[in-house]
């Protein structure tokens, strides 16, 4: 039983570096582009429930998004279903 807490346990830890490096690198892509793309990360203390699911502020049009408001749009919709897949890899019972 020890042997598979462990396991999973490296696997929750694997999986949390994973969807680190993803944040890290959605957050390094909105600040090189922060001028094109209506994104940006929630700093940290910052407590804005409507973006706490994906820890970025869509700042663009909704109502008549143009292309890059799509683009940005289509990135939070896929960080979104990572946050899914992540959630349900954590949620593995021991």
């Amino acid at each position: 039983m020890q042997e598979k807490i462990t396991k999973l346990l490296q696997d929750r830890h694997v999986q949390k570096e994973r969807y680190s490096r993803i944040i890290h690198g959605m957050a390094a892509v909105c600040d090189e582009f922060g001028d094109l793309l209506p994104l940006k990360k929630v700093e940290d203390g910052q407590d804005i429930s409507e973006f706490t699911e994906t820890e970025f502020i869509f700042n663009g049009s909704k109502t008549n998004p143009s292309r890059v408001d799509q683009l940005a749009l289509a990135l939070l919709n896929i960080l979104r279903d990572v946050i899914i897949c992540e959630t349900k890899h954590s949620t593995t019972a021991f």
